[in-house]
């Protein structure tokens, strides 16, 4: 029974979607001088159609590809609502898979496709995993002795309040570290400041990867 009524919910859902693309799509015939933004809301309302309906099939990562790059802002309150329960389901669910993914390519020292992945993480949430994302992109530089990258991230650790207090320490004893083998680390002496933007440096400290 419940399955039935979330079946006809779905159908309800993908129709009201169907008729608003109707709408615009007539609207576009109608009133060519303003087509240009006519033709985006319709677009925007043909990707969010495929993106619920993949998303009622499960299918988060083909859900995320049909959501990306669409502006919300184009859709009615209604659809909206839509939007919003996909995007934060498929936001959690394609971040989890990036980030399972990313942590592996960086224990098997491919630290190129681990930065190429944990960048994606931090262009949606620079504090996901409390931190601990943007820790193990830092480590990726980190072990590329790409110093000014390295301290960035390692910056971004310290500066979040969601992160532990072993991982910000963790975090700064890297950054003093860089900054007392700056040249090993690939960072001028003549540069101001230190490595992760700061204008003194801290005390220097030997560290490992943790």
């Amino acid at each position: 029974m419940q399955a039935n009524e979330q079946l006809s919910t779905r159908d309800q859902d993908v129709q009201s979607l169907q008729n608003e693309i109707d709408s615009l799509n007539q609207q576009i015939e109608e009133a060519k001088a303003s087509s240009s933004s006519a033709e985006d809301t319709a677009a925007a309302y043909d990707a969010l159609l495929k993106a619920y309906t993949a998303y009622s099939d499960k299918d988060y990562e083909q859900a995320a590809k049909d959501l990306d790059g669409v502006n919300s802002d184009l859709f009615s309150d209604d659809a909206k609502t839509i939007y919003t329960e996909v995007f934060d389901t498929v936001k959690d669910t394609v971040l989890e898979d990036q980030y399972v993914s990313a942590v592996r390519e960086y224990t098997n020292g491919n630290y190129e496709d681990a930065i190429s992945q944990f960048m994606e993480i931090m262009n949606t949430d620079q504090s996901y995993k409390d931190g601990r994302a943007a820790y193990y992109l830092a480590h990726c530089y980190y072990q590329q002795k790409d110093g000014t990258n390295a301290a960035k991230w390692f910056q971004v650790v310290v500066d979040q309040d969601g992160a532990s207090s072993s991982i910000k320490s963790e975090s700064q004893n890297c950054i003093n570290f860089i900054n007392s083998h700056k040249e090993e680390y690939g960072i001028s002496d003549s540069a101001d400041g230190d490595a992760s933007g700061n204008d003194n440096e801290g005390n220097n400290a030997d560290t490992g990867n943790n």
